[in-house]
C-alpha cells in the first residue's frame, strides 16, 4: 500500500491519481474551465493584456517582450477582453 503525500494510506490507483481520465465521478468541468482560464495567467497577466490593447503593440512584439507565442498573447487578449474593454472605454470617453 503507498500513500499520499499527507502520509494518508491509499490503495488504489484512483486514489492516488484522482485526474485519471475515465476516472468514475471525477471530471467537474467547472474545475478544467478554471484551469483553463489560469493557466495563462502567469504568462500575460490581465494587466499586461489591456496595456497591450491600449497600446496597439503589434501581437509579434508583445510576444517577444513577454517571451511567449502570439498564439498565447492573442488568448490572453481574447479571454480578458482586453480589445473589446479597450473600445468600449475609449467610446465612452469620446461620446462623453
Amino acid at each position: 500500500m503507498s500513500s499520499t503525500s499527507w502520509g494518508t494510506p491509499c490503495s488504489s490507483t484512483t486514489q492516488r491519481l484522482p485526474w485519471t481520465i475515465g476516472a468514475v465521478g471525477l471530471w467537474d468541468q467547472n474545475v478544467e474551465d478554471e484551469a483553463q482560464w489560469l493557466a495563462g495567467a502567469p504568462l500575460l497577466t490581465e494587466d499586461a493584456a489591456l496595456s497591450i490593447a491600449r497600446s496597439g503593440t503589434s501581437l509579434a512584439a508583445a510576444a517577444m517582450h513577454f517571451g511567449i507565442s502570439e498564439q498565447v498573447v492573442t488568448y490572453r487578449l481574447n479571454v480578458t477582453g482586453a480589445r473589446k474593454r479597450v473600445a468600449r472605454a475609449r467610446t465612452f470617453r469620446v461620446v462623453r
